[in-house]
């Protein structure tokens, strides 16, 4: 427990929080402590019954399984390089962008009615962080090797042949390519920014030193600041990588 501990001590506080409201909502939904239609997103009952907790419940939903075990380790490792690399420092800022994409996705949950958006708000992390680590070596199974920048393609791929219903991830990748676009290029081209972090977050939120602390390694193991060695994974056979499907209380 020791060891747990002093692991999770380490973990940055907005990938702390949303490794454990996943874990947390998943497990009281699936052990009947919590209603799991009680916690689905509709925007008839968030409107008319005024349950407004609907609008934040449905991103941290899943149907109790490996597949939920594998999705919340593949968010732990890509939200932890964004917040402790690319947002080092920046709690705030991180999670201005999970709070953009999550509009985004609440937006598309409206149009197309869908009652979970777990699967499509990891998805769109794991894409933002494979755009600003585009050229990280990934290995697939059987030793198939492609650049990072691949990689949400590749779990929606997988998983679409594996049968699982690729329209979750691919509305991910679709919101987390908008706010690529909205945050990093269009400042960098137009010289127009559209997202600022709110002032009453970065006051609940202070920018903090910004250290390396090491999902990928210890601080000793980088040479300087921002010049990380890329990660390299190792998929085993029958992972059903990419399917973002959530938890549909099936």
């Amino acid at each position: 427990m020791g060891d747990i501990s002093a692991w999770w001590a380490t973990v940055p506080q907005v990938t702390k929080w949303q490794i454990s409201l996943h874990g947390g909502f998943t497990l009281a939904a699936s052990f009947g402590l919590i209603s799991v239609e009680r916690l689905l997103l509709s925007f008839d009952a968030v409107f008319r019954y005024l349950q407004v907790w609907r609008i934040f419940t449905c991103f941290f939903l899943w149907k109790l399984s490996f597949h939920f075990m594998f999705q919340l380790y593949f968010l732990y490792r890509h939200s932890r390089s964004l917040e402790e690399d690319d947002f080092r420092g920046r709690p705030a800022d991180y999670l201005t962008m999970i709070l953009f994409n999550s509009i985004l996705l609440l937006l598309l949950g409206f149009l197309l009615n869908l009652p979970v958006l777990s699967g499509s708000i990891v998805m769109s992390i794991i894409y933002v962080w494979s755009r600003k680590h585009p050229e990280a070596p990934m290995t697939f199974m059987f030793g198939i090797r492609f650049k990072a920048l691949y990689l949400p393609w590749v779990m929606t791929g997988f998983g679409l042949l594996t049968g699982s219903n690729p329209i979750p991830d691919l509305l991910g990748i679709v919101v987390g390519h908008a706010y690529i676009f909205v945050a990093d290029i269009l400042p960098n081209t137009h010289h127009v920014t559209l997202i600022r972090t709110p002032q009453w977050l970065t006051n609940l939120l202070p920018p903090g030193p910004r250290t390396v602390a090491g999902v990928y390694g210890d601080v000793g193991q980088f040479a300087a600041p921002g010049q990380v060695d890329p990660p390299r994974y190792q998929w085993g056979a029958g992972y059903q990588l990419g399917r973002g499907d959530g938890a549909h209380a099936d």
